[in-house]
């Protein structure tokens, strides 16, 4: 899907995007990137949305703003993804679908299909998550302290740390598991 070098570029988008005060001159390869990661993004979705029987899913799941899991089902569950009888509590999952403008919605799934869901949820909030990872792999450094760090000290640390890495492996794990259904 991308590079690692796309990734580090993705990386400084939204690590910049991020800042205060951040002039708004991001170079063009960078932004470059940018696009052709939520392009693909978009490709990938649509993809996974186009086959029957995970559409009534995808679709639920893509309207969600935040998933809760539960790793166990209640007894004589039926898997809302293939309308199959989950035969035991361990067989299956239950998501906690939580929308920002309707209730709470509660689906029990087989354990097949949990990866499925989990990476396509974080697909569709990939730009968000590596934020999260951001702010969060920023505030265990020692050496940060907030408005007292240029912004280039900031993304030259970032991008020698093993972040990049882990996020073009986390997408080459999520498009290996849309690729086999």
């Amino acid at each position: 899907m991308l590079s690692l070098q796309q990734i580090k570029h993705i990386l400084q988008y939204y690590c910049l995007d991020m800042m205060e005060n951040q002039d708004s001159n991001i170079p063009s390869h960078i932004q470059r990137d940018c696009v052709h990661m939520n392009k693909a993004r978009a490709e990938i979705c649509s993809d996974i949305f186009m086959n029957p029987l995970l559409k009534r899913i995808i679709e639920k799941i893509h309207k969600a703003s935040r998933i809760h899991q539960l790793n166990t089902v209640p007894r004589n569950s039926i898997c809302f993804i293939d309308n199959i009888k989950i035969p035991i509590a361990t067989g299956g999952v239950q998501v906690i679908l939580y929308y920002k403008d309707k209730p709470i919605e509660h689906i029990c799934i087989q354990k097949k299909y949990q990866r499925l869901c989990y990476y396509y949820f974080k697909l569709r909030h990939f730009p968000d998550i590596i934020k999260h990872e951001i702010k969060v792999w920023l505030n265990k450094q020692p050496w940060y302290l907030p408005k007292s760090c240029t912004v280039n000290l900031i993304l030259k640390r970032l991008l020698e740390s093993n972040m990049a890495g882990k996020l073009h492996m986390d997408l080459s794990e999520m498009i290996d598991v849309f690729n086999s259904y």
